[in-house]
């Protein structure tokens, strides 16, 4: 399944017809596909729309700014085009702007069913558009748009043909019963006493073909009828939904990238590092850094005034 989510080429096997079926399902018709926008890369941000109003007004006042109406980030060196969306439940109001906002209908926005809104977030980026790539960030995250797009190009990750995922990379972790983020059903669940290859939630890539897949066996990625030769589990969803990921993609042949990039907001700190995101990032400090990048052309360096 190439970039616009047409099917390019299926092996065959001794099982071959029923999944080509299954695959060209998921595939988007084509007078529909020949409509997508298509953008290089795909920013999701899953917010909640009676709480995260003012961090959604944030960042369509800060970083969000460098997007230009044609889709290209005016600062960056880069022909790139980026389309950014905040995903939302079925909490979302009439008052909010449709030209970046998405509502997932029966979708909750609690934090205990994030996995199934990233999962249904990813679905509908695969049925509604073309990218290359996608980013999964939160809202609270800063995203050095240029930095990103250029690791993106260092790494070739805009190449249908790449599988990857990029982010902090985490490996043997194992759940905990208590403290932020308690998890006390993984190994129930899973039968697996530590976590799979997983990258933080804060902000992480995937290449089309892995949100293809994700897609593929979402829950409602198929047409809902048990009779049907063409249907499928869906993924499970666990309590963590960065951990989810890597658990869905746990069986998916697919590279882990190292992506330099700070969860506790503490990227200007670390400039010789050069983060491409920058998470647990306040509001305030969104406006500060975006005054630092007009006028210094630094999101992290203040000008003599103090900004």
């Amino acid at each position: 399944i190439d970039s616009t989510g047409a099917v390019q080429h299926v092996r065959q096997h001794a099982a071959g017809g029923r999944a080509s079926q299954l695959i060209r399902k998921e595939a988007v018709d084509p007078s529909v596909q020949d409509k997508r926008e298509h953008f290089d890369l795909l920013v999701l941000i899953p917010a909640s729309g009676q709480r995260d109003q003012g961090r959604m007004r944030s960042i369509r006042k800060t970083w969000t700014q460098d997007i230009g109406e044609n889709h290209l980030c005016r600062r960056c060196n880069s022909n790139r085009t980026v389309k950014y969306l905040f995903m939302l439940g079925d909490e979302a109001t009439e008052e909010d702007p449709i030209e970046d906002v998405v509502v997932l209908p029966r979708c909750s926005s609690a934090y205990e069913r994030l996995a199934q809104k990233v999962k249904r977030s990813i679905h509908y980026a695969v049925q509604h558009y073309s990218f290359n790539l996608l980013l999964k960030a939160d809202t609270d995250s800063w995203i050095f748009l240029d930095r990103l797009l250029q690791f993106a190009e260092d790494h070739q990750l805009f190449d249908p043909r790449r599988s990857a995922q990029a982010g902090e990379v985490r490996r043997k972790g194992r759940p905990q019963g208590a403290g932020r983020n308690p998890d006390g059903v993984f190994t129930e669940l899973t039968g697996q006493e530590t976590y799979p290859v997983y990258s933080p939630g804060c902000g992480y890539l995937l290449t089309r073909n892995l949100c293809n897949y994700i897609s593929l066996l979402a829950e409602d990625g198929v047409e809902s009828d048990s009779s049907s030769e063409a249907s499928l589990p869906s993924l499970q969803d666990l309590p963590q939904e960065d951990v989810s990921v890597g658990f869905w993609l746990e069986a998916v042949e697919h590279e882990h990238i190292s992506m330099p990039l700070s969860i506790m907001g503490d990227a200007c700190r670390r400039p010789t590092q050069s983060m491409v995101l920058d998470h647990y990032v306040s509001e305030e400090e969104m406006r500060r850094r975006w005054q630092n990048l007009q006028r210094t052309g630094d999101p992290c360096e203040a000008d003599d005034d103090g900004w």
